[in-house]
């Protein structure tokens, strides 16, 4: 869809008509994209998009100059966990993605704080009120199904058995 050229210096319904037609065009926000299941054969107009998904793929589409063009979409995953200390200058655990990725993806992790165990269940990364200093979290072992997260005490000594450390992670498939 294009807009048509409007002068809206010199006809002010003409600005009340390019401002009806952006909406229409728009969905009043709400804009919408084709979704199909196999790769676009057809011709379509020049800049017409739409979102190609099937269940090892997803890419966006735009016809330009007689030809379709994609650009892949990240497949990503977000997730959070939390460790129980021990006492013992690390723990770690088994983290598993919600769905398989096709190749193995980056992975992101960052420490979000600990609370007293006694404070109860962590219910969501907001439960984690207080960050304890010297603190690290990593990842390794990243497969296209999980990876394993451990939490360190930066001090070379324990870590508080007391303790409830939160995570928070990030992979993408690039």
């Amino acid at each position: 869809m294009r807009i048509q050229e409007y002068n809206i210096i010199r006809k002010p319904q003409e600005l009340e008509d390019l401002l009806n037609e952006v909406r229409d065009l728009l969905n009043l926000g709400l804009y919408q994209e084709s979704i199909l299941n196999q790769i676009p054969g057809f011709s379509a107009q020049e800049g017409e998009g739409l979102i190609y998904f099937s269940s090892n793929d997803k890419r966006l589409y735009r016809f330009i100059n007689g030809n379709w063009y994609y650009t892949p979409l990240r497949n990503e995953q977000f997730g959070w966990g939390y460790f129980t200390e021990a006492s013992s200058p690390y723990v770690s655990q088994a983290v598993s993605f919600n769905e398989q990725f096709s190749s193995v993806p980056l992975v992101f992790i960052n420490y979000i704080g600990s609370r007293k165990i006694s404070d109860g269940t962590p219910n969501g990364p907001a439960w984690f009120t207080g960050a304890l200093t010297l603190r690290s979290v990593i990842c390794y072992g990243i497969t296209t199904t999980g990876f394993t997260a451990t939490l360190f005490s930066t001090t070379g000594g324990n870590l508080d058995s007391t303790y409830y450390s939160g995570f928070c992670w990030r992979a993408v498939l690039l």
